[in-house]
């Protein structure tokens, strides 16, 4: 297993002027306002067997453990719309994702890997934060796509895997609590962040729900629906093979992976495309997945 370092304190941030205050001042805003909730469903925890490549032309079967974690339907227009709103309206503020940088291998052999935060300026990540023209540019039928009230409870489409990961750190920014403790000048604020952040599936994570049979079954007619109006499986998960292909976390930042057919196309949930991480398109979306973690009722306070 990787050795994970969960801050690399030396980083070099690749964008001008961002101090830790304006982090700071990101995450504070954001204890203070609310968005709207997103519906998630409970996928329990599991082992499977998976194909893993060998090569170009074989496979083999290896065990997988996973474990239990909420997951979403598809992203609609109006969910992120709500976050290219306060993009639009907070343009001194930051958002950070996250990259993993591997190094060379330890004394025990294991690989190094640092996690280090990628800092962008709304300023800079507004012009880029959707292209709503994308699905236009292929179907003439869908003029205004992305702001058009009719199309809220449909898929988003035009954002990249980069900032897709972006929706989902501001997602989990709300969720800061803040606390102020003492008075004059000794007062200081404590922050406690969720346990668990929103974030884009695993591939793993992506297939194991896709390949779960369906209630009932709609063929695939290549064009696009309403987010829960479709195949729906046991879970009441839709659009896993059909409507838009969506992202999934790349072990690589530099490489974006897109799982499912979409409207555009006959596939199905083999599909699998690897894309510029920065490139967005007409019939590519998003889902959000987080993992879950019990509450300890009865765990033993720290002495």
């Amino acid at each position: 297993m990787d050795i994970t370092y969960n801050i690399l304190v030396k980083t070099t941030l690749q964008m001008r002027n961002i101090s830790i205050l304006s982090l700071f001042c990101l995450l504070f805003a954001c204890g203070n306002e609310k968005t709207q909730p997103i519906e998630m469903v409970a996928v329990p925890s599991l082992e499977l067997l998976s194909d893993k490549s060998i090569g170009k032309d074989s496979s083999q079967k290896v065990q997988i453990s996973l474990e239990s974690f909420y997951i979403s339907n598809e992203i609609t227009n109006k969910e992120y719309r709500e976050f290219t709103d306060w993009v639009k309206n907070n343009p001194e503020q930051v958002l950070s994702r996250t990259k993993e940088i591997r190094g060379s291998k330890n004394e025990f052999g294991k690989t190094r890997v640092w996690t280090i935060p990628i800092l962008i300026g709304m300023d800079e990540l507004l012009p880029k934060i959707i292209d709503s023209t994308a699905l236009y540019k292929l179907d003439k039928r869908y003029k205004n796509y992305f702001t058009d009230k009719k199309y809220d409870d449909y898929p988003v489409v035009g954002v990249s895997r980069n900032n897709a990961e972006y929706f989902c750190c501001w997602k989990t920014n709300f969720e800061w609590v803040w606390k102020k403790v003492g008075h004059g000048k000794s007062k200081v604020y404590i922050g406690r962040g969720p346990e668990t952040l929103f974030r884009l599936p695993q591939e793993i994570e992506w297939e194991y729900v896709a390949k779960q049979p369906l209630k009932r079954r709609l063929s695939n007619d290549q064009s696009l629906h309403q987010v829960f109006d479709g195949n729906i499986n046991k879970w009441g998960l839709s659009h896993l093979y059909d409507n838009v292909s969506e992202w999934v976390a790349a072990t690589e930042d530099s490489t974006a992976i897109s799982r499912g057919g979409s409207w555009r196309t006959k596939s199905n949930i083999s599909d699998r495309q690897i894309i510029d991480p920065d490139s967005c398109n007409g019939y590519t979306g998003f889902r959000i997945v987080r993992t879950y973690k019990p509450i300890e009722i009865n765990k033993r306070p720290d002495k």
